[in-house]
C-alpha cells in the first residue's frame, strides 16, 4: 500500500500505523520520502522503517533537479544508501509531472550500478505489483557525501 505522510511532519501514530498494515499482511511502500523535510534533515528515520520491512519509492523528477536541489540532494543520499525500493512518476497528467522516466532512468543509471537500477525501475515494479517479496537490503551506515562547497556543503549541514 503506498502511505504518504503529511507534508507538515511525521504523527506520533506513524510506527504503529506501519506496524499494523504490516500485521494485516500489507506491506507499507512510503512515497516519496526525498521530498519530506524531515527525512531530509534525519534519514535515519526512514533507515528504521526500511529495516522493519517497510518499502519506499522514490519520483522520478525528483532526481534529474525538478523538484528542486535539496530534493535531488536527498533523492541522490537515499539511492546511493539502498534506501530506495521502486521508482514511481507521481504522475498528475500528460502535460505536466507526466510518466516520462527517460531523463530520470539515465541519471538513476549513471549514480548506482546498471543491476541495482534495473532492479528499481523493473524487477521490484513488477514484484510489487504482482504481490511477490521485494529484496531489501538491510540499511546499517548512512554514507554522506562530501561537502566541499556549494549546494553540497549546505545539504551537509542539513543532513547531520
Amino acid at each position: 500500500m503506498l502511505v504518504e505522510l503529511p507534508v507538515n511532519g511525521i504523527p506520533s501514530f506513524t510506527d504503529e500505523f506501519l506496524f499494523t498494515l504490516q500485521a494485516r499482511g500489507i506491506t507499507p511502500i512510503l512515497a516519496h520520502p526525498e521530498r519530506h523535510s524531515q527525512i531530509a534533515k534525519k534519514p535515519e528515520i526512514l533507515v528504521e522503517w526500511i529495516n522493519k520491512g517497510v518499502l519506499s519509492q522514490m519520483n522520478g523528477t525528483s532526481i534529474t533537479g525538478l523538484m528542486g536541489e535539496r530534493v535531488m540532494a536527498t533523492a541522490q543520499l537515499l539511492l546511493t544508501n539502498h534506501m530506495v525500493h521502486v521508482i514511481g512518476s507521481d504522475a498528475h497528467s500528460m502535460k505536466n509531472r507526466n510518466t516520462n522516466l527517460t531523463s530520470a532512468v539515465d541519471k538513476i543509471t549513471k549514480l548506482i550500478r546498471q543491476e541495482r537500477a534495473q532492479q528499481l525501475l523493473f524487477v521490484n515494479a513488477d514484484n510489487i505489483i504482482h504481490s511477490r517479496e521485494v529484496d531489501i537490503l538491510e540499511v546499517r551506515d548512512i554514507q554522506y557525501p562530501s561537502a566541499n562547497s556549494g549546494v553540497m556543503h549546505w545539504l551537509a549541514k542539513l543532513w547531520k
